[in-house]
């Protein structure tokens, strides 16, 4: 990742590990602690890692949430009218799509 430095150039890449194969990422607020997430998916898994923003800028290490048969794309957004992002995957095995609800912790894990 490669952070602005508010002089229109990017700082020195940090590097975050993204699990054993990532496909595709997601950006969203799902804490709504006012710092945007990071939501990967891990294609050769059956789950997502959700890497926390935190205030100065950096973000916590992965949490995994089961995301079905092998996601390879993922999206963010509040699908239920809650006010709380939600996370869908597009799942490679079986062509479905799974959604994990976000029920005010992360992802409907409390």
């Amino acid at each position: 990742m490669r952070a602005s430095d508010w002089h229109g150039t990017f700082a020195t890449p940090t590097n975050y590990p993204g699990g054993s194969s990532p496909s595709a990422l997601g950006v969203g607020d799902l804490n709504r602690d006012g710092y945007l997430d990071i939501v990967v998916t891990q294609s050769t898994n059956i789950a997502i890692s959700v890497y926390f923003g935190l205030a100065d800028g950096k973000f916590g290490a992965g949490v995994d949430y089961p995301a079905g048969a092998k996601p390879m794309g993922v999206a963010v957004g509040d699908l239920n009218g809650d006010g709380w992002p939600d996370v869908v995957t597009a799942n490679f095995d079986g062509g479905g799509y799974g959604i994990l609800w976000n029920r005010g912790i992360v992802c409907g894990v409390r």
